[in-house]
């Protein structure tokens, strides 16, 4: 529905994505790249990565991520469409209209363990300093990929502060890694001895 509204030219995606922003989970730079691929789109049913980089004032790196960030997080797919047995690269914007449907039907809109717009800014607030966009990549995997929750976030920043000297989100990640590890020993420490016989008797 959403897709036939936008082929047709009764979707204001531009005036979506800017109101929705934070329940896409896109930054400004994402939100911009978005809107020139959609804008691209709809005339060429295609869009050039080089044409986009051209019409948006960001460093090479910066731009990469957020391509690479988009496609990994599937606003947009690539695949190969054939005709007439040639294949041709082809682009699909589904995803994007998908998170579209779930923005109007209410969903993930208060979900603050998978928000990434809010961890970014308690980290930032933390740190005292903006992330790069090499940051911003490692805190999206550790939501995403490592399933890391807003609450172990803030036990690793506690932990950060209190081990290392320099404060960051590499040393962030390896704060989480190494809290969870003493989180695990405790908890083993703190089983009965009557339990741990037990649990070694009927391995």
């Amino acid at each position: 529905m959403i897709k036939k509204l936008y082929e047709c030219d009764c979707f204001d995606y531009e005036k979506f994505i800017i109101s929705h922003q934070k329940e896409l989970l896109l930054n400004p730079a994402s939100a911009v790249v978005l809107t020139l691929m959609l804008k691209e789109y709809k005339n060429d049913k295609y869009f050039s990565v080089n044409s986009l980089k051209e019409k948006i004032s960001i460093s090479d790196t910066d731009f990469d991520f957020v391509i690479t960030n988009l496609l990994e997080r599937q606003f947009y797919s690539i695949y190969v469409e054939y005709e007439d047995g040639i294949g041709k690269e082809a682009i699909s914007l589904d995803g994007f209209f998908d998170r579209v449907k779930e923005v109007l039907e209410g969903k993930n809109s208060s979900d603050l363990d998978n928000d990434f717009f809010y961890v970014v800014q308690y980290i930032q607030k933390e740190i005292n300093r903006v992330l790069t966009p090499i940051d911003m990549e490692i805190v999206s995997s550790l939501i995403t990929e490592d399933g890391i929750k807003i609450d172990e976030i803030k036990e690793a920043v506690a932990y950060m502060k209190e081990h290392y000297k320099v404060w960051s989100v590499k040393n962030l990640a390896t704060s989480i890694k190494r809290y969870r590890q003493e989180s695990e020993t405790k908890e083993e420490e703190d089983v009965p001895d009557f339990v741990k016989e037990f649990m070694a008797n009927i391995k």
